[in-house]
């Protein structure tokens, strides 16, 4: 059930990586995926943890490059307690998790809590939701992302698939 409520299905892959610059380098000249977007610090109004207030980012640096019709995000992730820390603990640096679209997130969170996934770390930002749902039983697997669809979301994207679409090589990082 949980695939027919997902708005645009998965659009994203997020790698967990220790060093940035070192990641893009390698994913845009020996995959082809870019040219890699670094985003600023992502705020939220809340943030949580295992259902507990979290009151530290859990992203130290993050970017966005397209690889064909899947969005590749990068991330070094914080110190602090996350699904992104509990995954390296559990196996090391990689496929972190899959993203996806919906716009019925409320909806597709309580499927994927009913089908045993449980929430790892969830945040709202000014724009939107996110929530990592883990499986309890595979600490050490990639983890389904829910990404609340909203027009800052589709935007930005949009502008990352579109920059891919007509991308010679040249300019493999690019600041937003």
């Amino acid at each position: 059930m949980i695939g027919t409520k997902l708005a645009g299905g998965m659009v994203q892959n997020g790698h967990l990586v220790e060093d940035l610059d070192e990641a893009m380098h390698h994913f845009s000249t020996t995959l082809g995926a870019g040219p890699f977007f670094v985003l600023p610090p992502r705020r939220f109004v809340e943030l949580f943890h295992d259902g507990e207030p979290a009151s530290e980012s859990m992203i130290a640096e993050v970017a966005m490059g397209q690889l064909g019709p899947v969005q590749i995000e990068l991330i070094v992730p914080a110190a602090g307690p996350s699904t992104y820390r509990r995954f390296l603990d559990h196996g090391g640096y990689g496929l972190h998790h899959f993203g996806y679209l919906t716009d019925d997130y409320d909806a597709v969170r309580a499927d994927a809590i009913a089908r045993g996934l449980r929430p790892a770390t969830e945040g709202r930002s000014q724009a939107t939701r996110v929530c990592y749902l883990e499986d309890p039983e595979h600490p050490d697997q990639p983890v389904l992302e829910l990404i609340e669809n909203c027009q800052t979301i589709a935007d930005t994207f949009a502008m990352v698939a579109g920059a891919h679409a007509g991308w010679d090589g040249t300019d493999p990082v690019r600041y937003l």
